[in-house]
């Protein structure tokens, strides 16, 4: 279920379903165990995730920690997810500078070859299912990753059948200057959340599974379906 959210929803992280599922597995340790799961388990190591889970999912649905605590413990929670925020911005914004001022401070011949180099890389890499972005740090290609969701949308164009499906990023890398970010909520706070759309070109005969019968062997293309022959008695 909340591997389904992870794919549904952009706010639902890596981060909520790890904290999701270790909640979860603990829950049913006590519930059928009748072990203390929580009692070594303090709320130090999982209200924030906790919190953050709520609040993922709430607002997936219009809702909000309100309408899920009520008003006293909603302030409560998200004063917390407030100074964690805080924290994941604090450090993606000096992750960026840090990385921004190692590539500044390199020879201008280097960081040209360097952005020329992660040019080259892009491109190839929009062949496997990443998309260019620019990057917050160098500004010089860099590509994001994520997960696909919804509806794909499929549009006849001319002898071209072309396929997109909305991605959802969850991953960051630039190869110019080597900034990484992990999550949406690390790519949010450096712009780069939102979601993309991947476009697929297929042939007609390879979208359908068509075969023309003046270019194939019908006895081996048989063959490799593996159909099999029955007697009708």
């Amino acid at each position: 279920m909340f591997n389904l959210c992870k794919t549904l929803f952009d706010g639902f992280s890596e981060a909520d379903l790890k904290a999701a599922i270790a909640m979860i597995n603990r829950r049913n340790d006590e519930l059928h165990t009748g072990a203390s799961a929580f009692e070594e388990y303090s709320p130090k190591y999982w209200l924030v995730g906790f919190y953050h889970v709520c609040q993922s999912l709430t607002t997936a649905m219009g809702e909000s920690l309100e309408t899920l605590f009520g008003e006293d413990e909603a302030k409560v929670a998200q004063e917390i997810l407030n100074e964690t925020q805080i924290e994941v911005k604090q450090r993606v914004h000096s992750t960026i500078a840090a990385h921004r001022k190692v590539f500044e401070d390199r020879p201008e011949l280097e960081r040209l070859e360097a952005a020329e180099k992660a040019k080259e890389d892009g491109m190839k890499l929009a062949h496997e299912r990443h998309h260019r972005v620019t990057c917050p740090a160098c500004v010089c290609v860099a590509t994001v990753q994520g997960e696909p969701f919804g509806l794909e949308h499929v549009i006849h164009d001319e002898d071209v059948i072309k396929v997109q499906q909305p991605v959802s990023p969850r991953t960051f890398a630039c190869s110019a200057c080597g900034l990484k970010l992990q999550g949406y909520a690390e790519l949010d706070v450096a712009q780069l959340g939102g979601h993309y759309t991947r476009t697929t070109e297929f042939s007609p005969e390879d979208y359908y599974g068509l075969i023309d019968p003046e270019n194939i062997n019908i006895e081996d293309y048989l063959d490799q379906l593996d159909i099999q022959e029955y007697d009708n008695e």
